[in-house]
């Protein structure tokens, strides 16, 4: 490949890195930058595909030969940074957080992560998980696709005999590939996105390229290069006007962004246009592109982990700058000694034992780490909550409610009960309840997750669930027969007025009092984290405090205390409960995450009470209104 031809490429590099880096940092107007991700594996198809044909044409092609060089790109700047990251978890994370990234270094090390990352993915796999490692997910997709391309390719070839011939059977698989990434894309989204059958017409995409820019080159430039480049400008930049998170991904749309890539590929080394994808400094950018990559997401987790933001722009250009330049600096310094051939680290003799050293240590490290539930004799005794105690919370929470006598529901054979409506927090009102002595049945209607004011969606492309949630809320036959109605969900604060039509909606299918349980106190973080962050009891519940929505949950506080007394709505009787002064007190001095009583946490992530905070919570509940557990 000439050097020409190479240094349009080392610009499709740059757009593709600095459109991911300014994705992650949530720039407005970044919303498509996900695409870069994609284009990388258009890129990586189309530079494999020419290399396997080159060697293979010349009888020069060695399956050890190609692996040893895709090692000696990839492995040296992978290892340190896994070594870096891990350093920097042992220092800032969680014993929890500590564990699940040991987790996901060994995923990444291994090259399975897209598949670690697929099967954890979810609301319900941790609230809290560390994800310091996400965007591995790509480079072992990528490293998949290196084992099957170079054999499918042989494989083809072998019956062929001729490069040229091997061009429709590709296109056949391209297109069932594309089928299967549709399909996936509709109906299991999470593995259309993870998974490398349904996004392997992509690296395709890349391969036909080169197969038609190497046999096609005198009628493509018959067509005009320019024109074909321009089309591929075009079609990227639609591509990153038009897509967002809302998009359906990766299936047919995926298309637009590859093809445009594909173009730039074959057309813009040979046009005028192409030259301004060889403006140097995104060349340069381009060249560090896969170190920048690396570093890139573990600088901004950290920092999110650290209680930093990153909605604001000092922060983002500060990390927008670091990430480029550790990223260079890696380059310089660690991937290119190692292809230099120039240097003892570059033989094999010396660079595979190094590699399997390197390696081993590091799959050590991480394997202990596992073992040692993420060391947390790092932290105070006080200030520890082990792995299978988080464990015991989170089964409670999720797999047990409903089956212990903390959180039985019916009691009794009694008809009477109490109708308790909300997500997740109203589990949490349960166990309060039953731990301090309710005497009657309980009924529950859960509500998504997804959907705030019991039915309105937190995001646009949830509100049909939303909608439905509630129409069948409404529609409920425990509504008519409840003695009270309890209310208590995570709450958003600009919904006010709809909540305020839901409750007279409420009140039109039933005569129960109903009781509106107001915010409670939610953090930023996992309150594992803002106590081993804080490190001692002494001065803990400030600096949890600090954490925490505790000005967002007070407006909202006062925004419906101020609702109920305006609108009179006790005479229609509908109650609020203040729920932040029983948490927290009047003058807000009780915000504990820790118990007073046992040193055990109140809560085993950053919203929901563990079985202690339930109870302690009950208690201040009962004590400062008794009527709640009281049956007429």
């Amino acid at each position: 490949m000439n050097r020409e031809h190479q240094t349009h490429i080392d610009g499709l590099r740059g757009i593709a890195v600095l459109s991911i880096l300014l994705f992650h940092l949530d720039i407005p107007g970044a919303e498509a930058g996900f695409l870069g991700v994609d284009m990388f594996f258009v890129v990586s198809g189309y530079l494999i595909t020419g290399q396997i044909l080159r060697l293979t044409a010349d009888n020069t092609f060695s399956l050890a030969r190609f692996y040893l060089r895709r090692a000696r790109r990839l492995l040296p700047a992978l290892c340190v940074t896994l070594l870096g990251t891990l350093g920097a978890g042992y220092l800032f994370l969680s014993p929890h957080d500590f564990s699940l990234l040991a987790y996901s270094v060994l995923a990444s090390e291994f090259f399975y992560s897209n598949f670690y990352f697929w099967a954890t993915a979810g609301y319900f796999s941790d609230i809290s998980q560390s994800k310091i490692l996400l965007h591995t997910w790509s480079l072992s997709l990528e490293e998949q696709f290196y084992l099957v391309w170079p054999l499918l390719l042989l494989l083809l070839l072998r019956f062929t005999k001729k490069p040229e011939r091997i061009f429709t059977p590709l296109i056949g698989v391209a297109v069932i590939c594309l089928s299967l990434s549709q399909w996936a894309a509709l109906t299991v989204p999470e593995a259309a996105f993870y998974l490398l059958p349904f996004r392997f017409h992509e690296f395709m995409v890349g391969g036909l390229a080169y197969f038609l820019g190497n046999s096609q080159i005198t009628k493509l430039q018959a067509m005009g290069c320019e024109a074909l480049a321009v089309c591929g400008f075009t079609l990227l930049a639609l591509s990153f006007y038009l897509f967002d998170a809302g998009t359906t991904f990766p299936g047919l749309a995926s298309l637009i962004p590859s093809f445009g890539v594909a173009l730039l590929l074959v057309a813009a080394g040979h046009s005028t246009s192409g030259r301004l994808l060889s403006w140097m400094p995104l060349r340069r950018v381009g060249l560090a592109s896969y170190s920048i990559y690396l570093i890139h997401w573990p600088l901004i987790a950290f920092t999110q982990k650290l209680g930093a933001t990153t909605g604001n722009i000092p922060t983002e250009s500060i990390l927008f700058v670091a990430s480029i330049a550790l990223g260079y600096a890696s380059f310089r310094y660690i991937e290119q000694p190692f292809r230099n051939p120039k240097l003892p680290v570059f033989h094999p003799g010396t660079f595979l034992p190094l590699s399997v050293l390197s390696f081993s240590l590091l799959a050590i490290l991480a394997t202990v780490t596992v073992a040692k539930d993420g060391y947390p004799d790092r932290f105070p005794q006080s200030l520890q909550m082990s792995q299978e105690a988080l464990f015991s919370e989170r089964e409670r929470y999720w797999n047990a409610f409903g089956k212990t006598s903390h959180s039985q529901l019916r009691i009794n054979d009694s008809e009477h009960y109490v109708l308790i409506i909300g997500n997740s927090h109203a589990q949490d009102l349960v166990y309060a309840l039953r731990q301090n002595g309710f005497p009657g049945n309980l009924e529950i209607i859960i509500t998504p997750f997804k959907c705030f004011n019991f039915g309105v969606g937190s995001d646009p492309a949830d509100d049909d669930l939303c909608q439905s949630a509630r129409d069948r809320l409404l529609t409920s036959p425990l509504l008519s027969g409840a003695e009270r109605i309890y209310l208590h969900e995570d709450f958003n604060g600009e919904w006010v007025a709809d909540l305020l039509g839901f409750l007279n909606a409420l009140r039109v299918r039933s005569p129960a009092p109903i009781y509106l349980f107001g915010p409670r106190l939610t953090f930023k973080k996992s309150v594992l984290q803002i106590a081993h962050e804080h490190g001692r009891l002494s001065g803990l519940r400030d600096y949890a405090i600090s954490q925490s929505f505790l000005p967002e949950r007070e407006n909202l506080n006062n925004k419906l205390l101020t609702v109920f007394s305006d609108q009179k709505l006790t005479n229609l009787d509908m109650h609020f409960v203040d729920t932040l002064s029983v948490q927290c007190g009047a003058q807000r001095d009780t915000c504990d995450i820790v118990s007073s009583k046992t040193s055990g946490f109140l809560y085993f992530d950053n919203s929901h009470f563990t079985e202690q905070g339930a109870a302690e919570f009950g208690a201040e509940l009962r004590a400062k209104h008794p009527d709640l557990f009281l049956l007429r």
